[in-house]
């Protein structure tokens, strides 16, 4: 489920077609977007993932023992080994300033967004379903 508070026009997520029972790439707009409920279970978010990180054309920038960073553009998040999750972390000097667990496409793009002013652009065919849900 998706808490609607979280989602911005623009963002992409699964919607429950009824009519043939399968998964299709929404993008939010104003309509959607008044459809969308906190109890709504017609509209499910993207995960995100490191082998999705990189299906989507992010770039392995580095690798240590407890992490892997990825970057697109120049945003970017690292991946925990430790916690098997996907964080962004805004740079302050050397030390990361602020850090937080992504754990959905859409948050992703809000990040993107927010970081750079742009839309994170993606092909929107490399987002379906059941492409996907073979990287989960």
């Amino acid at each position: 489920m998706i808490n609607s508070k979280d989602l911005c026009i623009g963002n992409v997520v699964w919607w429950l077609n009824t009519e043939d029972d399968k998964y299709e790439t929404l993008i939010i707009d104003s309509l959607a977007f008044d459809m969308v409920e906190e109890e709504d279970e017609s509209h499910i978010p993207i995960p995100i993932n490191i082998k999705i990180l990189e299906y989507l054309g992010w770039k392995k920038r580095s690798e240590n023992d407890f992490q892997i960073i990825y970057s697109y553009g120049y945003v970017n998040v690292y991946y925990s080994k430790e916690h098997k999750a996907v964080f962004v972390y805004i740079e302050e000097h050397v030390e990361p300033a602020f850090s937080r667990e992504i754990k959905y496409f859409y948050e992703l793009e809000n990040l993107y967004y927010f970081t750079t002013g742009e839309h994170l652009e993606v092909d929107l065919d490399l987002l379906e379903y059941d492409k996907i849900k073979e990287l989960l």
